[in-house]
C-alpha cells in the first residue's frame, strides 16, 4: 500500500488544495485559483492534490507539452507537513513517470529561494541555464533530463497547453506574459 498518493482534484478536495495554493505562492506568480480549475478539464492538465495517509497534505499542476516534455507549474507542500520527505517523494514520482520533466524558479536572490532552488537540484533536476522574465519576475529552467536546451516556444507552451476553452485562455493571456520569452 502506498502511503503518498496524488489524484485529480474533486469537490471533496479543492478546498484544502485550494488553501495550500493560496498560501504557497506570491500573488505575482499565481492564476486565479479557478483558471487552475477550468485548465483541469483538459485531458493533459492535472491539478492534483498529494495525499498521505488519506489526508490532503500538498498539491500540484502539470501540463503534458509537445516532446515529451511534463511542465510542472506548481507544487506545494500545507506548512504542517514540510520537512518531511514528502515534496522529495512526490517529486521522484513525477520525475520517474516523465521522460522529462521540467519547471521554472524564481531567480534565486534570497535565502527563500535559494532553498526552493536547492531542493529541486537536491532532488534530480539539473540547471538548464536558461534563464527568463515573465511579468517582471526572474525565472530559472530547470530539468530532469540533464543534456535538455529548454527553447522559448517550450517555455510558451507552458500557457498555450494549459487549456482549449478561449475564455480561459484570454485570461491567461492577461495575467501572464504568453506571446514571449525574454532571456
Amino acid at each position: 500500500m502506498r502511503i503518498l498518493d496524488y489524484d485529480h482534484v474533486n469537490n471533496g478536495h479543492k478546498h484544502m488544495v485550494k488553501e495550500i495554493y493560496e498560501n504557497s505562492f506570491p500573488e505575482s506568480e499565481k492564476f486565479d485559483f479557478d483558471i487552475l480549475e477550468k485548465c483541469n478539464e483538459d485531458s493533459n492538465v492535472h491539478l492534483s492534490c498529494i495525499i498521505k495517509n488519506g489526508i490532503v497534505v500538498g498539491m500540484s499542476f502539470t501540463i503534458l507539452l509537445p516532446n515529451d516534455i511534463t511542465y510542472l507549474m506548481y507544487l506545494a507542500i500545507d506548512v504542517n507537513y514540510r520537512n518531511m520527505h514528502i515534496g522529495s517523494e512526490i517529486l521522484q514520482i513525477f520525475i520517474e513517470a516523465s521522460n522529462n520533466l521540467v519547471l521554472s524558479v524564481e531567480y534565486p536572490t534570497d535565502v527563500i529561494t535559494r532553498r526552493r532552488e536547492n531542493f529541486y537540484i537536491r532532488n534530480g533536476l539539473y540547471d538548464t541555464g536558461f534563464h527568463f522574465e515573465d511579468t517582471a519576475v526572474m525565472y530559472k529552467v530547470l530539468a530532469s533530463y540533464k543534456g535538455y536546451t529548454p527553447t522559448s516556444d517550450d517555455l510558451l507552451n507552458r500557457y498555450r497547453y494549459m487549456t482549449s476553452d478561449k475564455k480561459v485562455w484570454d485570461r491567461i493571456k492577461r495575467s501572464f506574459n504568453t506571446e514571449d520569452i525574454f532571456h
